[in-house]
């Protein structure tokens, strides 16, 4: 039998376990990375929709150049009727509020909430 000093290193089953949890994060970090890479496209959207529009703008207006921003950047999951568009005295805000989710393992799915709201220059 060996000593206990000179048994070094992890077992096959130690092995097992690590490359277990590891792949369990990376494949829901593939799966998780589409869905942050969209949202940051649709802030961009409002960000730059905000940025070249003018509070005076009709709703109507906004959506459609919200669309065609949505169009070009391949995004399926928003539509232009997802956004808000409120306007008050103060100014014009454009917003979004959604979920998005993807299947994870089996009958096991992803949520994930994002939010985001940019106001309109005067």
């Amino acid at each position: 039998m060996l000593n206990r000093k000179e048994q070094k290193g992890m077992t096959l089953l130690g092995y097992v376990i690590v490359l277990g949890v590891v792949g369990f994060f990376a494949l829901m970090l593939v799966k998780i990375t589409p869905l942050y890479i969209e949202y940051r496209s649709v802030v961009s959207i409002i960000n730059a929709v905000a940025a070249e529009s003018s509070a005076n703008e009709s709703p109507a207006m906004l959506r459609a150049s919200i669309q065609k921003r949505l169009d070009v950047n391949d995004i399926e999951r928003v539509k232009a009727r997802d956004f808000r568009i409120t306007q008050s005295r103060s100014g014009t805000t454009v917003g979004i509020e959604y979920e998005a989710r993807t299947q994870f393992i089996g009958n096991m799915w992803l949520l994930m909430e994002f939010e985001h709201s940019a106001e309109l220059k005067r």
